[in-house]
């Protein structure tokens, strides 16, 4: 470059290298040709910068997605929000969280305008690489490289490589019981993009005294695994391996689980305060009786935007503390809350997990949570909280109870000024109850502790309704009006505080009762001349009544006359018949009709009819003509009679009552009729006795033909005495002989056995005879 004025002329010389200086445009048709679990091979073209004479360099940029959303036949995530969230500078080439490789012409396999590379020792398996490729001139500087060219490719999946990580004293013991146990194993998840593969799972095996169990576990998450009911007696050992698609992990994590006599004490008094930006301190207090076994603590914690028993979130985490570590200090994320646990070791037993059972906000009294309804009434609601760690916190004194009415479908705001109530206690008191309060009302209620000179947040709101109560009658009036003698109707209106939803009003008169859902009602069917005492119940769930009133029907139909009766017929002329009342008198004093009809033989029905007041009458009877006889039926009915005004008069009859009757016999025939009576009954005796005196000799007729004749045996004998002459006199100088010489011969061969004997026996006994004669004769 020349230059002049008038001072004089200057030259200088500036050297551009073109090749320094060209940009190239950005590679056209990257693609990847393979794949491994740890490489994938990508080439695009250079299109004219294949012959540039300085050579070109190349830039590889890449980061990883997980492949949650890829669409392996497209090559291609199906939405962009798959992807956003994972890497935040996926659109910085330069960001730390980007991998880069620089290649010259000479690391790169180069066909015509096509160029290839292998990018190997990719770290994750299953995972979408996400490329960036950028070109400059081989002597440029490096502000000026191409524009990327962009690309997705992912590597193959593989079986797991890991296992978990678990920890010794990674073990809960829950809900111990007698001889049995529940059993909750932790470990630390393997990263999504170490699993390798779909279809990842943990695989536990259980041996029980180093015998495998076929007991498989309750529930199995990404962080631990729940056994129930396994014994306190026995020791395990739990091992745990990842597995995927498409194999499992080359080894096992395992955790030994003793017997309960060979755990050691649980850490006590766990406390978890929290400070500003994420800020934790947890103290505890060990095992006074294992002091000097400790060898170490094991603090464990899991991501939980919920206070526990809530499960674990995230991923189990933790670090181990030497043994006289009492409190320590922890910063983890501010954006989540933490679960935190403790397990005291020693050399070959521990303790397990204890949690910490809630948070400490440190110098802030916090709100209590949860607050809950335990009982509701129309007048009342009781209410139940838990303090849970807030009584180490701050001195408590007290609660305040704020509650207001509010709306059924708006909740939130107070539809009449908010109340309070103070109730005194301390970390102990658990539960207050809220008293006069309106029934079948929304109410919404919070509780906040207090100090000597603080007042803690109200916790978050109890929403519930009272009850239903009965409605309020005072000012309920009812009117009674067009009173007839079966009818009136009854009017009153609709209470002003109802305390729920009214369902039907209740109608009340005497032993009767009308249900409605109108405010009017008309009693129908009642009785004339009756008092009747009124109440009106309105009803919700519960009913409540007016005061009773009274009304009186008005003079009405009387009822029938039931009963009627004769009673001291003296004579043939005159009978006294009586009755009770009807039941339904329907008026102050009704009047009877009575009516007689008169039937005598042969002569015509004649009839009488007249009226009383009184329940008897006098009645007129004839039975004096001779051989005269009549049939006296009796009716009595009831009346009244209502003197409406001056001028109309009403009658109201009554049934007649059913007929009573007597018959009328005329006293001088009587004797011809007693006469002609015992005739009849003498005839009918001799027609009934004939019969069976003749039946009778009948039968001991036949009787007698059927007697057998039995003559006595001696008749059947010819019987021959052979008397030796042994001389004897008897008292009439008659000689006997010695019985013994006495020969029977029958002469009946029919004769049996028995009969021979009843002779013998009686020969025998004259012989027994004879013989004292003998001696009387030897004597004399």
């Amino acid at each position: 470059m020349d230059a002049s004025n008038r001072f004089g002329n200057s030259t200088q010389t500036f050297e551009f290298n073109h090749y320094a200086h060209v940009i190239p445009a950005p590679a056209r048709k990257l693609t990847f040709l393979g794949t491994t679990p740890h490489s994938i091979y990508i080439e695009w073209s250079i299109g004219i910068f294949k012959n540039f004479k300085k050579g070109l360099a190349y830039r590889v940029s890449y980061a990883w997605y997980l492949a949650n959303d890829w669409n392996e036949e497209e090559g291609k995530f199906n939405s962009e929000d798959a992807i956003i969230s994972q890497i935040p500078c996926r659109n910085l080439t330069t960001h730390p969280c980007w991998n880069v490789r620089h290649y010259s012409s000479k690391d790169v396999e180069t066909y015509e305008d096509t160029v290839g590379v292998n990018v190997t020792n990719l770290k994750y398996p299953n995972v979408v690489y996400d490329f960036r490729i950028e070109m400059k001139s081989a002597i440029a500087g490096d502000e000026l490289w191409s524009d990327p060219a962009y690309m997705y490719a992912k590597t193959d999946p593989c079986a797991p490589y890991l296992s978990p990580e678990i920890d010794v004293g990674g073990f809960q013991i829950d809900n111990q019981r007698l001889d049995r146990q529940d059993v909750l194993v932790f470990w630390k998840d393997i990263s999504p993009e170490e699993k390798n593969g779909n279809e990842f799972q943990y695989k536990i095996t259980m041996l029980e005294n180093d015998v495998e169990s076929t007991t498989a576990p309750d529930l199995v998450t990404n962080s631990f695994a729940k056994y129930v009911n396994l014994s306190i007696n026995e020791s395990y050992r739990f091992f745990i391996k990842s597995t995927n698609a498409f194999g499992s992990a080359p080894y096992s994590a395992e955790l030994r689980l003793p017997q309960k006599d060979d755990i050691l004490p649980e850490v006590v008094s766990l406390n978890k305060v929290y400070f500003e930006n994420g800020t934790y301190e947890l103290s505890w207090s060990p095992p006074s009786s294992i002091y000097d076994r400790i060898t170490n603590f094991t603090i464990f914690w899991c991501q939980s935007n919920q206070e526990y028993p809530s499960p674990c979130s995230g991923s189990l985490d933790w670090t181990h503390l030497t043994a006289d570590t009492c409190r320590q200090n922890f910063t983890l994320d501010s954006t989540v809350g933490y679960h935190f646990a403790i397990s005291a070791n020693s050399l070959n037993s521990t303790s397990g997990m204890t949690w910490a059972l809630c948070t400490i906000i440190h110098d802030k009294l916090q709100k209590i949570k949860p607050v809950w309804v335990t009982t509701v009434g129309s007048y009342f609601i009781h209410l139940q909280w838990k303090l849970e760690c807030l009584e180490r916190a701050v001195d408590i004194k007290g609660f305040n109870i704020t509650y207001c009415p509010v709306d059924e479908i708006d909740l939130e705001h107070c539809v009449q000024p908010k109340e309070t109530l103070l109730v005194y206690g301390d970390a102990k008191t658990e539960q207050a109850n809220v008293t006069d309060l309106n029934p079948f009302t929304h109410y919404k209620i919070t509780v906040s502790i207090f100090t000597n000179n603080s007042l803690g947040p109200p916790s978050d709101d109890v929403s519930t309704c009272t009850l239903e109560a009965a409605p309020n009658m005072v000012d309920v009036q009812v009117e009674i009006f067009d009173i007839t003698n079966s009818s009136a109707v009854i009017q009153w209106n609709t209470p002003t505080t109802l305390n729920g939803l009214l369902n039907r009003y209740e109608v009340f008169y005497n032993n009767e009762k009308m249900i409605t859902n109108n405010t009017i009602a008309k009693l129908l069917g009642l009785s004339s001349y009756k008092t009747y005492e009124i109440r009106i119940a309105a009803c919700t769930s519960l009913c409540s009544h007016t005061a009773p009133m009274n009304f009186q029907t008005s003079i009405g139909t009387p009822g029938e006359v039931t009963k009627i009766w004769v009673e001291n017929t003296t004579n043939s002329t005159h009978t006294k018949l009586k009755w009770i009342p009807p039941e339904v008198l329907g008026g102050p004093h009704p009047i009877y009709d009575v009516h007689t009809q008169i039937i005598q033989l042969h002569e015509n029905l004649t009839i009488d009819e007249f009226e009383t007041t009184g329940t008897e009458a006098d009645v007129k009877i004839s039975c004096e003509l001779e051989s005269s006889h009549s049939d006296y039926t009796f009716f009595v009915r009831a009346k009244n009679i209502d003197h409406v005004d001056t001028a109309e008069i009403k009658q109201y009859f009554g049934p007649w009552s059913m007929a009573y009757s007597i018959d009328c016999i005329n006293y001088s025939s009587m004797q011809t009729i007693w006469k002609v009576l015992i005739g009849s009954l003498f005839g009918v005796l001799l027609l009934l006795l004939v019969p069976f005196l003749c039946k009778k000799a009948y039968l001991k007729f036949q009787q007698m033909k059927q007697v057998q004749v039995i003559l006595p045996i001696a008749f059947h004998l010819d019987v021959r005495i052979e008397v030796k002459h042994t001389d004897c006199c008897n008292d009439d100088g008659k000689s006997w002989k010695d019985d013994n010489e006495i020969d029977l011969v029958s002469k009946d061969t029919d004769l049996d056995q028995h009969s021979i004997d009843e002779v013998d026996f009686k020969l025998l006994s004259d012989k027994e005879k004879a013989k004292e004669s003998k001696e009387k004769c030897s004597l004399s």
